[in-house]
Parts: structure tokens; sequence; C-alpha cells
């Protein structure tokens, strides 16, 4: 009496069949599914009777076996949808056992496969634009308005910050602004992942008024293009026009006087004056 077992494994379907008893076997997709076969023959000289297959990893309890096998015979069996859950190296052993009269005869065979995660490609680029009125001591993150205070034609500083916060190079970098020109800005060729340049725009004479600018960054990767934009505030003020008191900013709060009136609360109160 005489059985053995041969075992196989396949990553695309069945198509293509690996007997794969070292390591590190076919490579496939986390996530996706490999299938095994499962050959069993007789290779002794007498029929074999209750055959079966036992695996250390996989479930087998849906196939089925003949009842005999008569010497010289196979059979093969197939074993689909087994998912490849984790990366990684993967092993499993199979036994199959054959009786002959009151004696039971068994093979093992192994086989393995490798299981990997490719990164999906994910360019993504970062921009931060600050802000400083005080020439470069203290840089705020401007994005809602009022932002600083400057005295007109005073300097307004500006600062760009782009970063690759995605998981591959980026090429084809630029930096621009919708009011200043930033042709002064060293760009780098290409920018690794987590990598940044920064860029310094000094002598801006700050205007009256409100003011807001936006800052744009692009990259690419391959045919994909990503950008992003960064908006910065700063409001200025004329020297010759008294303010009262100022906020955190150096802007004006209420209340505030105007000629004989007093705003506050929302509520225009008006001054009395008295004659002793």
């Amino acid at each position: 009496p005489g059985i053995s077992l041969k075992k196989y494994v396949s990553v695309d379907g069945g198509s293509t069949w690996h007997d794969a008893e070292t390591a590190p076997g076919p490579t496939t997709e986390v996530g996706d599914s490999v299938r095994f076969k499962f050959v069993v023959s007789n290779t002794g000289n007498v029929t074999l009777t209750g055959i079966k297959l036992i695996d250390d990893t996989l479930d087998l309890s849906d196939l089925t076996y003949p009842d005999s096998l008569s010497s010289g015979s196979s059979f093969e069996r197939i074993l689909t949808g087994v998912e490849v859950k984790e990366e990684g190296q993967h092993v499993n052993i199979a036994t199959v056992t054959g009786q002959y009269e009151s004696q039971t005869y068994s093979d093992t065979d192994k086989a393995y496969y490798t299981g990997v995660k490719t990164e999906v490609s994910a360019p993504v680029i970062t921009v931060k634009k600050y802000v400083s009125v005080d020439k470069g001591s203290n840089w705020l993150d401007a994005n809602t308005a009022p932002g600083p205070s400057a005295w007109v034609d005073d300097e307004v500083w500006f600062k760009f910050v782009v970063t690759n916060t995605g998981n591959v190079t980026l090429t084809n970098l630029s930096l621009s602004d919708n009011e200043y020109s930033l042709s002064g800005a060293s760009i780098p060729a290409s920018l690794d992942i987590g990598k940044s340049f920064e860029y310094v725009l000094t002598g801006i004479k700050a205007k009256l008024g409100q003011q807001s600018n936006i800052a744009t960054a692009i990259g690419e990767y391959g045919n994909q293009t990503v950008i992003d934009t960064d908006i910065a505030h700063y409001k200025g003020f004329r020297k010759d026009i008294p303010t009262p008191s100022t906020d955190g900013y150096g802007n004006i709060p209420l209340p505030f006087i105007i000629g004989s009136l007093t705003l506050t609360g929302g509520l225009l109160l008006r001054k009395k004056w008295v004659q002793s």
C-alpha cells in the first residue's frame, strides 16, 4: 500500500498552479483570493479506502472523496475563495490518509504564498500662508478676517510653506499668489514624501482697510495634478487718524467714540453735558 499527496497553489484564479513547497511561493495582494489544488494518488499495488484530506489551516469539510482508490489511480480536488487577509509569508500543510485492511497510510505536502499590500498612489500637496507685521518676529496663520493690524505703508511680510503630504514624490511644482509676485521663490525640481520648502516675501507696504490674498501651490505625479490654496488677512490703519484701545490684533473693538456718540453692545447712547 502507498498514497501520495501533491498540493498546489494558484494566485490567478486557477490559470497557473505552483508546486510551492518552499518559501516564498507566489505573491498576491491582501484582499485577493487564492486557490489550492490537492492531487491524491494511490502509489501502491492494492486498493485504498477511507480516503480523507485535512489541512492545518484550511477548512476542507466541503470536499468529497471517492469510496476507494485503486492502484495507480488519482483524483484531485480544488478549494476556492481563500481570502488573503494579512501581509507576509503564508504556509499551510495538507495531509491525506487512506486505509488498507487495518492499516492507515498517509502523506503530507505544504504550499507557500506571500501576501503583499501595494500602497495606492495618493499625491497630495499642502500650502500654508502666514503673515507678519513685525518683520518676521511673529507669524500668524490669519485664515480669517481681520488678521493682524498694520499701519499703512509699514512693511507686511508673508511666509509660504509648501509640503508634500501625500505618499509619492511630486514634480513640476509651482507657487503663486493672486496679488503678489513670487518670482523670487526657489522652487525645487521635486518634493519627496513629507518634505517641505518655504519662501518669505518681504517689503510689501500695507494698504488701508481689510486685506486678503490667496496663495496657490501645484504639483504633479504622473498624469495627476494636485493643488492647494491658503488665504491670509491683515487690516491696514492710517497713523493720522487717532484710534482708541485695540484688541489682541491691534484692531478697534467696540465700544468706540464717534463724535458725541458712544456705540456699545449695539446700543447708541447720547452723551449729556451738565453745566455747574
